[in-house]
């Protein structure tokens, strides 16, 4: 996604998370390597196995969050958080060309 479509700069982070695949019941290991209060960039090697939307569980938080795949790349995604998660709320960055 280009900083033109984000609201916030990104944080880097490193954060152990899983996605939660509703249609297999599978949890699948995952990396949060950017995080904000709305969205993250994680990093995982079966993009093609998602759809359109995400569950992710974020460790050791142990929080849940639905989101909306923004975009796919090679062993990773961007997903927009469907509700900010208000405990992040406090880190983010407003980038300087987003409007209110």
């Amino acid at each position: 996604m280009s900083s033109q479509n984000r609201l916030f700069n990104r944080n880097r982070a490193l954060k152990v998370a899983q996605i939660v695949h509703a249609p297999n019941g599978m949890y699948y290991d995952c990396r949060i390597s950017d995080l904000t209060s709305v969205g993250a960039r994680v990093k995982f090697d079966k993009v093609e196995l998602l759809g359109d939307e995400v569950e992710l569980l974020i460790k050791p938080e142990g929080v849940k969050v639905l989101g909306r795949i923004a975009w796919k790349g090679d062993g990773e995604f961007g997903v927009d958080f469907n509700k900010e998660l208000v405990w992040l709320k406090k880190h983010d960055v407003r980038l300087k060309a987003a409007r209110a």
